[in-house]
């Protein structure tokens, strides 16, 4: 089933829902690209909203593409690791996989110079934001288990 967004309906959403009560983080951030059609696509971000006093750990991130239709595209994304390492990345690579997400390692705040490991969901409407939600908060526990689990086995070695 194709997925359908009624953008009017969906930002009105986000503004009253959503933005209201998250914390906007001020920086200049660099944009992202996704391969679509074997084309790399420009994703400029605008803005990236903390929504801690929502939702823990969770980030909304609103982007806008650079190629013709200009259109606003937005992410949920959490934050599995503050520091992303090739470890990491390959541990998390399963859970992009298996719920068709991605990972990317992007900065929050730039000018720490730390790249956080994100997984990002795109949503287009209220019933995808409430199931994303609920989806990246698994994820993100289920992550944070495995991690304990390695530094068990490390420790009893």
């Amino acid at each position: 089933m194709p997925r359908k967004s009624n953008n009017k309906q969906f930002r009105y959403y986000l503004k009253e829902h959503v933005i209201g009560s998250a914390n906007k983080i001020k920086e200049k951030f660099p944009p992202i690209s996704e391969v679509v059609n074997k084309k790399k696509e420009i994703l400029k971000i605008k803005t990236i909203y903390d929504l801690r006093g929502i939702h823990s750990n969770i980030f909304l991130l609103v982007a806008k593409s650079k190629s013709q239709s200009r259109k606003t595209r937005y992410f949920l994304a959490t934050s599995l690791a503050s520091q992303s390492s090739d470890l990491l990345v390959e541990l998390a690579k399963d859970y992009a996989l298996e719920h068709s997400l991605k990972l990317l390692q992007y900065s929050l705040h730039p000018k720490n110079f730390r790249t956080n490991l994100l997984i990002l969901c795109e949503i287009m409407n209220s019933e995808e934001y409430l199931n994303s939600i609920k989806l990246l908060q698994t994820i993100w526990q289920d992550f944070r288990k495995k991690i304990v689990k390695i530094k068990e086995i490390i420790d009893n070695e």
